[in-house]
């Protein structure tokens, strides 16, 4: 009856996604536009108030120009903090920079091709990272024009926690290539620079908060309530009642408690959705999938992980992801009563100290 029900919903994605072709609204030029203008009216508002005494700038990559919001003293050892699909650097802004950049040089990113403040090449999505390899790349691109010349943490929100896990894997795969091409070529003064610079290179701890598949593939249910929100979104036009309550309708899906969640999602970012919603679509090229357990346990070897998870997570199945992450080695922190969107509601107070344990080597699994 499961198999019956997965393949069937499995066709209506597929179905849906025909469908929404026919709707799909245009896009209009990145950053350009009246949708683009109240989005960055309500960002830099949030920015300033979240990002205070940080130093905001876009850094040139070969993909793009990317916004970083930089916190903390860069001598510091170095965080990157990457967001979600269809938000932006501000979810970490309020809560958790704060707090790490008393001890990390911490580095909020603005994914390139989401709808924020970086900017693709030439106003081009197709010139956003199309692979994994190039997700490392544009890393590596942020690393050098922030001058950070060491190994980095990485913690990951949703798609942030699929980008971070194949940043750490894309650097793993060429340090390991080089190592064996150096052993070749062994006292090579120039091999052993290559190295030197390529471990400098890597990701050392990873924390992954309520990813997006990695650990766990995509909850059909869900993927079907997304599709049908990208849909139904795309055809409510001009309806603005229409599209609040579609938002409404999805989020508050991915909440701890979807019935009242709506009332303890505060006017801010509620707006700001909105903003995004109107800016978007996002235009990512590569989707989020899940990671085979051969590769999470070699991962897990050789990074410290953590997971952290609520058992009322509706994009992937928690117990399936519990499971998997605990088998193949790494750090599991389970919530009662947390949902995908922890990150406007509980526990994201608790997270801070999870976070901040890790990565200073005192967490203890519960």
């Amino acid at each position: 009856m499961r198999k019956i029900f997965s393949l069937s919903a499995i066709a209506i994605a597929v179905l849906a996604i025909a469908i929404s072709q026919l709707w799909q609204k245009p896009v209009s030029k990145w950053h350009q536009g009246a949708a683009w203008e109240r989005l960055f009216t309500i960002y830099d508002k949030m920015a300033a108030e979240q990002f205070q005494d940080c130093d905001p700038k876009l850094v040139e990559t070969r993909f793009g120009d990317t916004m970083v919001h930089a916190c903390g003293n860069d001598g510091n050892p170095p965080v990157l903090l990457f967001h979600g699909l269809s938000s932006s650097a501000l979810i970490y802004g309020d809560w958790l920079v704060p707090t790490l950049r008393e001890k990390y040089y911490t580095v909020s990113v603005d994914a390139l091709c989401d709808v924020t403040r970086s900017l693709p090449k030439l106003g081009d999505p197709k010139s956003c990272p199309q692979t994994t390899k190039e997700m490392y790349e544009w890393m590596i691109d942020i690393k050098t024009q922030l001058k950070i010349d060491k190994p980095v943490s990485a913690i990951g929100y949703s798609y942030g926690a699929f980008m971070a896990t194949h940043m750490a894997m894309e650097g793993q795969k060429r340090l390991d290539q080089l190592q064996n091409e150096a052993s070749t070529h062994s006292g090579s003064a120039e091999a052993d620079q290559k190295l030197t610079g390529l471990a400098n290179d890597q990701i050392d701890e990873i924390i992954l908060i309520a990813p997006a598949a990695v650990v766990a593939p995509f909850s059909t249910q869900w993927l079907v309530r997304a599709i049908a929100f990208g849909l139904l979104r795309t055809m409510s036009g001009s309806f603005a009642s229409v599209k609040t309550w579609l938002r409404d309708w999805f989020f508050t899906y991915m909440m701890s408690d979807f019935k009242t969640a709506h009332l303890n999602w505060s006017s801010d970012q509620r707006e700001l959705r909105a903003a995004l919603d109107d800016a978007g679509p996002v235009q990512v090229a590569v989707p989020a999938s899940e990671v085979d357990m051969d590769s999470l346990k070699g991962l897990a070897r050789r990074h410290d992980m953590l997971l952290i998870i609520g058992d009322k997570e509706t994009v992937t199945d928690p117990t399936v992801a519990v499971s998997r992450a605990k088998e193949t080695g790494i750090h599991v922190r389970e919530y009662k009563g947390a949902g995908h969107m922890m990150l406007v509601e509980f526990p994201r107070n608790p997270i801070k100290l999870d976070v901040l344990q890790f990565l200073d080597g005192s967490y203890a699994d519960n």
